[in-house]
């Protein structure tokens, strides 16, 4: 049983290699697609690491197969699983032919996370692939919910990104705030002193972490 899985690996982590750990379990080969830098960039973001850094990682894999990246010209795989199909069955061909045994080759497409739950769900030319190639799909590989996502991570890394930016203009700020302030004896009494160092360590705390 041969299993094809793709996916962008934009940012692997550990919800990919859950994925892909689970996938392989299904089979006794793993075959992972993964998508081209312009499949990424039509999908509306950009490829943080090149097609090929994203391809070496995942060879490097001790559980996967083989690595294909693929063919189509839209952001799905229908081409890819063809020439996938095309190529094992082409090889297996060959050897039967010497062997003089007939091996009946089984491809399951599986699908991980929540985005796809039955083949109506999949484009019409990958429903199409399927179909014609004999593919059996398998949804909600690595479970439905995810453990991480590139989307939360890259969320993640922007929000330290822009607290830890900006920590110099806010602390430049609250001393300049403070200056004035008591320069002009703004904060007098100790209970008004109170809150200005609460309001002072509650903005720095919301724009850096302390």
């Amino acid at each position: 049983m041969k299993i094809v899985i793709t996916s962008l690996h934009n940012i692997t982590h550990l919800g990919h290699l859950n994925l892909l750990k689970d996938a392989a379990s299904l089979g006794n080969e793993l075959i992972v697609i993964v998508n081209t830098d312009e499949q990424i960039r039509k999908r509306g973001t950009c490829p943080l690491f090149d097609e090929k850094f994203r391809m070496e990682l995942i060879k490097s894999l001790w559980f996967v197969s083989d690595v294909r990246l693929a063919i189509d010209d839209d952001c799905g795989v229908a081409d890819t699983l063809r020439k996938i199909v095309y190529d094992y069955n082409f090889v297996y061909n060959v050897m039967d032919k010497f062997t003089g045994a007939k091996q009946e080759l089984e491809y399951i497409f599986a699908k991980g996370g929540s985005d796809r739950s039955s083949l109506s769900e999949l484009p019409e030319k990958e429903q199409q692939a399927i179909k014609d190639c004999g593919i059996e799909l398998k949804c909600g590989v690595g479970g439905f919910s995810k453990v991480n996502s590139t989307t939360d991570i890259t969320e993640r890394i922007t929000e330290f990104t822009m607290k830890h930016k900006y920590k110099p203009i806010i602390e430049d700020m609250v001393k300049l705030m403070e200056e004035i302030c008591f320069r002009h004896n703004k904060v007098t009494f100790q209970e008004d002193r109170d809150d200005w160092n609460l309001a002072k360590n509650t903005l720095l705390e919301a724009c850096y972490c302390r």
